[in-house]
């Protein structure tokens, strides 16, 4: 309270500085102090009705980084820096309440989240004013996101619909056994899902089938499901992906696990990403500016084209199979 009348004490985590090389965390320590750690959202998000203490925590983080950053480009012993502001993911994460078929949505209730995902917004706008008044003449700044944000309101659990298939096993511990014929790794809205190399066979065709016949009130959640071979389009035919590659509609998240019983779910999140980028709200920020950089609005660029300008301006080879600018 104002008065002191009433008094709060909260204990977040204890941190420390990691880093290389040592002689620059400690500066870090001596100059900018420990890591601050980041929101807490079991105690502030959005289940809280505290969440303005969400949001203060997210500055703390925003700030300690933004000065690790200035730190890190008045040393001028670097050609290329790369600096990270987790501010705008988690914020969104937390906070994305945009459709009514989100759980606890209201309109009075989204109208106020929206809010504290602006001021998220604006924590990354202020550390990069800061940084970019900490450049040389001689400076090229890229500013980029590498994904945009959804609303979602339903979990899928891809490895217990294949435990109930007596595909994945379960253990004593909860846990994905290493005896599973296949398992999925998900992220926001992919999973890819890899076979076993002694799997029986006919089984890729089965787990394939066991998802395309899937169902959430009569309606499929899939975008896409294909196979690694034929994932060429959509730059998913690496030898890293999985035997198949489940991609969901917006709406559905993927959870890792497997929940014994429960095939569908309430996400935690209410933002996430992951999809295919034909979606506007997935598109990312891109911006440049320095020397030899033309004044322009690029309609659209590709992820792995930046990589390629990157390159030109500090005159390198870009790397293998990125757009040349």
């Amino acid at each position: 309270a104002p008065d002191l009348s009433k008094a709060e004490i909260y204990m977040g985590g204890l941190y420390r500085n990691a880093g290389y090389p040592e002689e620059f965390v400690k500066t870090l320590d001596e100059r900018i102090g420990f890591w601050p750690g980041t929101p807490d959202r079991a105690a502030f998000g959005a289940g809280s009705t505290r969440s303005e203490v969400f949001l203060e925590q997210a500055e703390r983080i925003a700030g300690f980084l933004t000065q690790a950053q200035l730190l890190a480009l008045a040393r001028n012993d670097w050609d290329l820096l790369l600096m990270y502001q987790p501010q705008v993911d988690e914020v969104s994460h937390e906070f994305w309440l945009t459709d009514p078929r989100q759980s606890g949505y209201a309109p009075d209730r989204a109208a106020r989240f929206a809010e504290i995902v602006d001021r998220g917004y604006a924590l990354a706008d202020r550390s990069l004013d800061a940084i970019e008044k900490g450049l040389a003449p001689g400076d090229s700044i890229f500013v980029t996101s590498d994904h945009g944000m959804t609303a979602i309101w339903r979990e899928i659990f891809p490895n217990e619909i294949l435990r109930q298939a007596g595909v994945v096993v379960v253990n004593a511990e909860k846990r994905i056994d290493p005896s599973s014929a296949a398992v999925a790794i998900t992220s926001g809205g992919i999973a890819h899902i890899y076979l076993k190399g002694s799997s029986e066979s006919g089984l890729l065709e089965k787990i394939e089938r066991l998802f395309r016949d899937f169902r959430v009130r009569e309606e499929s959640p899939w975008e896409r499901i294909v196979r690694r071979e034929d994932a060429g389009s959509l730059g998913l035919n690496a030898p890293e992906s999985g035997d198949l590659i489940l991609l969901a509609k917006p709406g559905y998240v993927l959870a890792r696990g497997a929940r014994e019983g429960e095939t569908l779910g309430t996400p935690d999140d209410l933002g996430a990403h992951g999809y295919l980028n034909i979606h506007p709200q997935l598109h990312a920020t891109f911006l440049a500016a320095g020397p030899g950089i033309s004044r322009a609005r690029v309609p659209q660029i590709n992820s792995w084209e930046i990589a390629a300008r990157v390159a030109k301006t500090i005159e390198m080879e870009p790397p293998r199979d990125a757009a040349r600018p």
